[in-house]
């Protein structure tokens, strides 16, 4: 069964990467901060500003001067001071150890509100795809840290839904789970 979950999570993920990337190599996307543009990747500041990463106007990343897990363990209790459910947390690092494969720390926790949720749905049932929310946390090859989340306008628009208010919502409230989960000097 986890070996079942991990497989389609990655297939669900690497999907949406496609999508959102067109022909984007896959590659490019592997060191977003390697102090060097790669391919469509700009450099990803230090500080928590949001920047345009893989294919354009797709992701919001930011860097977390904390590792993978405390940055994770920052999201999760800022979510439960929001009150706002965790569905589930996707430790890929450890997935990708169980199969015999190496990879860096990365984890998604997956979370959001079913009335949200549900009347987007209602709206378009194409959106489900995308649903619940997700922020991603990785360690890259330099050992630096990032958080990623999707940017909901250009999301909502693949669904015809950009004039919707929930959509404007969800992105601030991303936004400000980031902002206060991660350290600060």
């Amino acid at each position: 069964m986890r070996i079942e979950l991990f497989i389609l999570t990655a297939a669900l993920l690497s999907g949406v990467m496609t999508a959102q990337n067109g022909e984007q190599n896959m590659k490019e996307f592997e060191s977003p901060v390697s102090g060097k543009e790669t391919g469509n990747i700009p450099d990803v500041p230090e500080k928590k500003e949001s920047v345009t990463a893989t294919g354009g106007n797709r992701l919001n990343v930011y860097a977390s001067r904390a590792g993978v897990n405390e940055t994770v363990n920052r999201i999760r209790q800022t979510l439960d001071r929001l009150d706002i459910p965790v569905f589930a947390l996707f430790d890929h690092g450890k997935n990708a150890l169980d199969a015999g494969l190496a990879l860096p720390p990365t984890q998604v926790i997956v979370f959001g509100s079913p009335a949200v949720g549900t009347r987007l749905m209602q709206e378009n049932p194409a959106i489900a795809i995308e649903l619940p929310l997700k922020i991603a946390v990785w360690e890259d090859r330099q050992g630096n840290v990032w958080v990623a989340f999707p940017r909901m306008c250009g999301l909502a628009a693949d669904y015809g839904m950009e004039d919707n208010p929930v959509i404007s919502n969800m992105q601030n409230l991303l936004e400000k789970i980031v902002r206060e989960s991660l350290p600060v000097d």
